[in-house]
């Protein structure tokens, strides 16, 4: 597995600085609402059970919600399970542009009770998952890509450390930056439970749904897994993380560079940045992160190109046994989504071709 060295990421990053903006003026796209909510809304099937937005920039273009005994909008709360990463992702690149800590120093510099288990162990390692925790013994530090939510727990203790102040304080500032009035970090006095517009999750166990008990999710995994948002806030955080100031330039293009490769991710060649999903096929990019935990699946979409966001989410998940069986309908939605990008893509393309045509 190919996994860039900082020397090798500090050249791909000098380049794309020099070459490329993130604020630069979004394609225009109209969506073929017809065909997403054919996908959600099948003809004679039933209608998924969940909440999708589409925007862009901050301008709603789509949006769905259904669920068969009460009303579900995109206000509604849930767990956003691995998407809780970006969060925290965010907070560590806060922290490097302040000087706080360096990106490619050993984390046990400052996590000095952690230092016998984490040796040489990097802030990047830990933030792209190549730190070897959770891999097999002997695993060597940046050598391998294994996914996890060890390493986000220790960056979170990073930033605990670093400004003696709680994780949950430090995600509620960044909210309040971004005006995510939805969305916080649960801790013992600020329960899951305790979200006003939370929307209960039912997990498949044995073959029947049963209600997730929302406080039993551990604490200790809430900068990896555990933060509660909605999809509205959502749309706002695609926009407080790749269009705002919110990161320094140099941060912001660090979290989207290219890291370690997926292993036999289901949607094909997918890399890791810091806290990004990071996939470019048929010349579109796209930026996300996925989650899934009991109760809730989460998939959250941007495409710089067009300054376009897609959330989809459900409150429901299966056994754990086949997530992608589980995500399928989300995955369609992506890829019907994703054809409609690559031919508005070409299509300018095209019609510059016909006028050349004709002179």
């Amino acid at each position: 597995m190919f996994v860039p060295t900082p020397k090798k990421l500090m050249l791909a990053l000098t380049m794309l600085l020099s070459s490329t903006s993130l604020a630069a003026a979004a394609a225009e796209f109209i969506p073929d609402v017809a065909a997403l909510r054919q996908v959600v809304q099948p003809k004679g099937q039933a209608a998924m059970t969940g909440v999708a937005l589409l925007a862009k920039g901050d301008q709603l273009l789509w949006s769905y919600g259904y669920h068969p005994e009460q009303a579900l909008t995109g206000q509604h709360q849930l767990v956003v399970a691995s998407v809780s990463k970006q969060i925290t992702a965010a907070l560590v690149l806060q922290a490097a542009a302040q000087g706080r800590l360096s990106l490619d120093a050993p984390v046990a510099g400052i996590l000095t009770k952690e230092a016998s288990r984490l040796g040489a162990i990097t802030t990047r390692q830990l933030l792209n998952h190549t730190s070897g925790l959770g891999g097999a013994a002997g695993a060597v530090p940046g050598q391998q890509f294994v996914y996890g939510n060890q390493g986000y727990q220790l960056l979170a203790m990073l930033l605990e450390n670093i400004y003696a102040e709680p994780y949950a304080a430090q995600a509620a500032r960044l909210f309040q930056r971004c005006q995510m009035s939805a969305s916080f970090a649960p801790t013992a006095i600020q329960p899951v439970s305790s979200a006003a517009r939370l929307m209960q999750g039912l997990s498949l166990v044995d073959g029947q749904w049963q209600a997730v008990n929302l406080d039993s999710y551990e604490l200790s995994n809430v900068p990896a897994g555990g933060i509660v948002s909605n999809a509205a806030d959502l749309i706002r955080w695609q926009q407080c993380l790749y269009k705002s100031d919110l990161l320094a330039k140099y941060q912001r293009m660090q979290l989207v560079a290219r890291g370690p490769k997926r292993d036999n991710h289901r949607w094909g060649e997918v890399f890791y940045g810091l806290g990004v999903q990071i996939v470019k096929q048929d010349g579109l990019l796209e930026w996300s992160h996925g989650g899934y935990l009991p109760g809730y699946m989460l998939t959250l979409l941007y495409y710089p190109k067009f300054d376009l966001t897609l959330v989809v989410w459900q409150p429901q998940s299966g056994d754990g046994k086949n997530p992608a069986q589980d995500l399928a309908l989300q995955d369609q939605l992506r890829a019907v989504l994703r054809a409609q990008l690559v031919a508005a893509k070409k299509a300018p393309q095209t019609a510059a071709g016909q006028m050349a045509a004709t002179k």
